[in-house]
């Protein structure tokens, strides 16, 4: 449906969190030159569940989520914006049809309280970049003793 000059959508995106938390070790974090990603197993058979979230415009129902990215600052604008992130759901069709991207905008605002979900997201990201440094320190440490 549109109003002329814009397409209108009336659908909202429903998710389901499946099985999978952010700090499970079959959830990867993978800390990349240009966004932090999180990276879910595939399915494989019925159980365990992988989270997922439907399409407008008869995609299918549910989809996996293959991986979320997180990027500062945004990727894309709107209207001219650019904010302080963007939250990229990519999720799998397994009707055919491919692959979509859902992206959300991060702004930051003082004001609003906290998400506590993203936040458990970067205490997870930290925790990677943590373990990331000790293993890089004990590699050069190596090899100055080799």
């Amino acid at each position: 449906e549109t109003n002329g000059t814009e397409c209108l959508e009336h659908h909202e995106i429903r998710d389901m969190p499946g099985d999978y938390h952010i700090r499970d070790p079959e959830v990867l974090k993978q800390i990349l030159p240009n966004k932090l990603r999180i990276l879910y197993p595939r399915r494989t058979g019925p159980e365990p569940d992988i989270p997922s979230a439907d399409v407008p415009l008869g995609w299918q129902k549910q989809m996996d989520v293959i991986h979320i990215d997180m990027k500062f600052p945004s990727e894309h604008t709107l209207k001219g914006k650019r904010y302080a992130g963007e939250y990229q759901i990519y999720i799998m069709a397994t009707s055919g049809r491919g692959a979509a991207a859902v992206s959300i905008f991060i702004d930051i605002e003082t004001n609003k309280k906290k998400n506590r979900y993203f936040q458990k997201a970067i205490d997870q990201f930290q925790l990677q970049y943590d373990a990331d440094l000790a293993a890089c320190r004990e590699t050069l440490t190596r090899e100055k003793n080799i």
